[in-house]
């Protein structure tokens, strides 16, 4: 090929380039540049790369290499750029993410001769903000503090960022020109070290998207100041304005200094406007080792709630030098202070309403308002209502259909009901510590640590409590009832399913279907009578009058085909298999019964113990199907208590998962339903009743504990006996001295919910994904057979009453985030000495 023929080749090869094409200079000369990082770079504003920039930044090179100046700092915030979600989200639709506008937009407006677009239209590319910028997450809302922290974080990784992997160390250090913008110690210890980091607190955002801190200028006056012309002033640090010195200290040029102080551009008015939120709420900062400063600015971002929390005894003094941060923040973390003067004419659990000069204004309180990511484990059962039929599964095989409601309790009326699911989360637990909840009733759920449960308080209300508040032994929470809340028959009553349900009952309990013949169904049984009934019901139950039940050994056959296939696809083969399907709940109530009644007269077990109770026991191989009867149980009304025992694993044996019927609901439902399906059985059962039995500790509501709450309860009753007294005392009182009573807990009295004590808290290790769902008034869900739970949440208590006179300022009301003078308080003072 010859020389001449190489453009010529290239123009024909690519199709790019002809005879009039531009020159390499032409092409640089349309690079743009940024005017103000050369001017500092190159000592020249520069806008576009032309032979005078070349030539200066060869320049500075050769001088950078022979160390006659120094490099630039390619990490100074002088020559970076601060975005904000308005930054990303207008971004988007400027540079038309995924060409939508072009490609469909515009081909479609062409099309139609009009440019025409429907409702919603951009929300793709706005959703990528959120779904692929890297930049947004979900908080996790542990307490006010926290979101406020997270109001003032700033990352340099994400979309358009540099990635974890490949940030430089010098790139994670401590930058000069972060003076009074970024908290120099706030930051994760882990591979985000340097990368996440927190604005100062004295940082704000211009309209033009630039960030500015707040500056005293050698006038006096408090001025913002851009992070850009930041970076290259000489800024004073915090007191040396006060000293009379005639050099000073400074960050100049990227070195702290002492210069002359007329040579000073900025000074900075208080040592807490070189830190983030957090930083600045740990006391005598200036004493405080870094990396003790780095965790305890996490602290309050990371601490719960607490029962009679205190307000630290040694505080942080604010920049204006009259109050604590703690006071300051106190109304971030959700204390109400009052704008306006006037008189307080209402006061409720939503809302404070004062009348002034101008009218009524109103201030909204909040009312167990719930946070996010506080959540219960993957294996924590549900129990849903959903198009009128009931379902139960794991809160992690959920997916949330409109209109879907949740088994809870009604705090107005006491009793169990169906609320609304609002939303459904999941989210990954990461490092959040998970608590085991277990009761008395062998019932237990896995929560976050922020995750609340529901007890009542003194008032007779359903409250939230946190796992850190539990008293273990003497806390009580409360137990739902399908039944109470309705379930919706799908289908009337028919003898046939009747006879159907006693044959799956004792397929449950005693019955197999093997591999080698899938079409024949083995009941075993357990004595002549037995056999007997077992074959009538076989051949009542039978698909085919040519099919027949017959005797075989300790065992009745049946070869149906037909029938076999229903029960093996319906409620599974082997023992540790079997399970109670969906619709089994959505049947009429004989039905129900009937097949519990074939379970028990199979697996169920008689005792009387030493108070002369009936005791009412069954266990099986399989925990689906245990915890699937007990909540049949409960679609009747009959509560039942929990228990595992635990095999050796080289026994040969799987566990064994037991339940126990109340000794009250087992007479109760006595009259209703047969409890055995073997008649004989079913005498000896009516021979053991007693005509009374003791009260239940299920049965038994939690006391007031507070004086004036009790001296309220007590008022509730026209006479008091002693028992009253006495059980208050104990910190629980059974329903049945509440029948008398005139006030709240009169409702719980005539409710089906039980209470159940929590016996055990216990951390436990979790790798995976925690969930939670949103619910309608309450946000309380039920879980594991009815257990009652909460969301975590924000709560205000009033601190004014209706006739109180307020001025501008005045406390309101506090929260469960601060003590009752608004100040935050997340934990409480040490009442310790060292000697």
């Amino acid at each position: 090929i010859k020389e001449d023929d190489s453009p010529k080749r290239a123009r024909v090869q690519f199709g790019r380039f002809s005879k009039d094409s531009e020159s390499l200079a032409d092409i640089f000369r349309k690079m743009e540049m940024d005017p103000e990082v050369t001017e500092q770079t190159l000592k020249q504003p520069y806008t576009n790369v032309e032979p005078a920039a070349l030539m200066s930044a060869t320049q500075r090179l050769i001088a950078i290499a022979r160390g006659d100046e120094e490099e630039n700092d390619r990490d100074s915030i002088a020559f970076q750029q601060i975005v904000g979600p308005d930054d990303l989200f207008a971004e988007r639709i400027i540079k038309d993410s995924d060409k939508l506008v072009r490609q469909h937009l515009l081909w479609n407006s062409t099309n139609k001769g009009r440019i025409t677009a429907s409702s919603g239209f951009l929300n793709k590319q706005l959703d990528t903000v959120f779904t692929r910028s890297g930049l947004a997450q979900a908080l996790e809302e542990t307490n006010p503090v926290e979101t406020l922290d997270h109001m003032y974080k700033v990352l340099r990784t994400g979309e358009a960022g540099i990635s974890s992997e490949g940030v430089p160390v010098e790139s994670r250090n401590v930058q000069s020109t972060h003076i009074a913008i970024i908290d120099p110690v706030r930051s994760p210890e882990s591979g985000k070290t340097g990368l996440d980091s927190r604005f100062t607190i004295n940082v704000r955002r211009g309209t033009d998207g630039q960030i500015y801190t707040m500056l005293r200028n050698n006038k006096g006056e408090i001025v913002p100041v851009a992070a850009k012309d930041a970076a290259h002033s000489i800024i004073a640090f915090p007191g040396e304005a006060e000293k009379l010195n005639k050099r000073v200290r400074v960050m100049a040029g990227g070195k702290i200094k002492f210069i002359d102080r007329n040579a000073v551009d900025y000074w900075i008015d208080d040592s807490s406007h070189m830190f983030s939120t957090g930083s600045n709420l740990v006391p005598m900062i200036s004493s405080t080792l870094g990396p003790r400063l780095l965790m305890g600015g996490k602290f309050y971002n990371q601490a719960l709630p607490m029962k009679d929390a205190e307000a630290p005894l040694v505080q942080s003094l604010s920049d204006d030098n009259k109050s604590s941060f703690e006071e300051l923040y106190g109304t971030k973390a959700g204390a109400i202070k009052s704008d306006v003067k006037g008189r307080v004419v209402k006061v409720t659990d939503d809302e404070i309403h004062i009348k002034t000069a101008k009218g009524v204004v109103k201030k909204d309180l909040y009312h167990n308002f719930p946070f996010n990511r506080q959540s219960v484990t993957a294996d924590s059962e549900i129990t849903i209502k959903r198009n009128e039929c009931v379902k139960v599964m794991r809160i992690c095989e959920y997916t949330m259909i409109k209109g879907d409601r949740v088994l809870s309790v009604d705090n107005n009326t006491g009793k169990s009901t169906w609320s609304l699911i609002t939303n459904f989360k999941s989210f990954d637990s990461g490092d959040k510590i998970i608590l085991r909840v277990t009761t008395a009733s062998g019932r237990s759920v896995g929560v976050t640590s922020d995750h609340s449960l529901i007890t009542l308080d003194g008032k007779g209300d359903l409250v939230p409590v946190f796992p850190a508040d539990v008293e273990v032994g003497k806390t009580r929470l409360p137990i739902a009832f399908i039944n109470e809340a309705g379930v919706e028959v799908t289908e009337q009553p028919q003898a046939y399913c009747m006879l159907r349900m006693l044959l799956v009952g004792l397929y449950l309990a005693k019955g197999r279907i093997s591999l080698a013949q899938p079409n024949m169904i083995v009941i075993a049984h357990t004595g002549d009578s037995h056999a007997r009934q077992v074959i009538d019901l076989l051949n009542a139950a039978r698909t085919s009058t040519e099919y027949r039940a017959y005797w075989h050994g300790e065992n009745i056959c049946l070869t149906d085909p037909e029938l076999s296939l229903w029960l093996r696809s319906n409620f599974g083969r082997s023992s540790s298999s079997k399970h109670i399907p969906d619709f089994v709940f959505n049947l009429d109530h004989l039905s129900r019964a009937k097949l519990l009644s074939g379970y028990i007269a199979g697996s169920g077990c008689l005792h009387v113990d030493s108070n002369g109770d009936v005791q009412l026991c069954a266990k099986t191989a399989s925990r689906s199907l245990r915890d699937g009867l007990v909540t049949l149980l409960s679609t009747l009304g009959v509560f039942a208590t929990k228990s595992t025992i635990i095999t050796p694993d080289d026994d040969g044996w799987g566990n064994a998962y037991c339940f126990r019927v109340l000794s009250g609901d087992v007479r109760r439902k006595f009259a209703v339903y047969p409890w055995f399906f073997y008649d004989d059985r079913e005498d000896k059962l009516f021979d053991l009743l007693n005509d009374s039995y003791r009260s239940s500790p299920y049965s038994r509501l939690p006391a007031p504990k507070d004086k004036h709450d009790r001296k309220a309860f007590y008022a509730q009753f026209d006479n008091i006996s002693h028992f009253i007294y006495k059980n208050v005392s104990a910190g629980s009182i059974p329903k049945k001295y509440l029948n008398r009573c005139t006030g709240s807990f009169r409702r719980w009295a005539e409710s089906a919910v039980l209470w159940d004590t929590v016996v055990s808290i216990e951390p436990v290790a979790y790798d995976g994904f925690v969930y939670d769902l949103c619910v309608e008034d309450s946000e309380a869900f039920c879980v594991d057979g009815g257990l009652l739970v909460h969301n975590t949440y924000m709560h205000n208590t009033p601190r004014v009453a209706v006739g109180d006179h307020v001025n501008v300022g005045d406390l309101l009301a506090s929260s469960n985030t601060t003590d009752a003078n608004g100040t935050l308080a997340l934990g409480k003072n040490l009442r310790t000495v060292y000697m």
